[in-house]
């Protein structure tokens, strides 16, 4: 076993190791009544490698899901954001004084801002 691991290892259970470019999680363990102990070495790229498959699956997913809520929100925005906007806008040019001019909008709904529309 390489001197500098021995060392670290009186001190802790896991050591990172670095050997011709690849790294390595050594752990070793003492054998209870033995003068034995177990040594491990395990590449690093097999422990974080599903790491890294489960972080690029999360940011797909992330990316899927914002796109999802962008297109939610676009027509969420023109169904009632915008009709309100437009309302907001004649209410404010009848309360000037100026003459009502009919909106350019169909009624497709029946709800609240529908009926709304119907006045202008």
């Amino acid at each position: 076993m390489n001197s500098t691991i021995e060392n670290s290892l009186k001190t802790e259970s896991f050591v990172r190791y670095s050997e011709n470019g690849e790294t390595f999680i050594v752990a070793a363990s003492e054998i209870e009544n033995t003068p034995w102990i177990a040594v491990m070495y395990v590449p690093i790229v097999s422990i974080l490698g599903n790491v890294y498959d489960l972080s690029n699956t999360l940011l797909i997913a992330f990316i899927i899901t914002f796109v999802v809520l962008f297109i939610y929100y676009s027509n969420f925005s023109k169904k009632y954001i915008v009709p309100i906007r437009k309302l907001t806008q004649h209410f404010k040019e009848y309360n000037k004084g100026l003459p009502l001019r009919p909106l350019k909008r169909r009624r497709r709904t029946y709800e609240e801002i529908g009926n709304l529309i119907t006045w202008f």
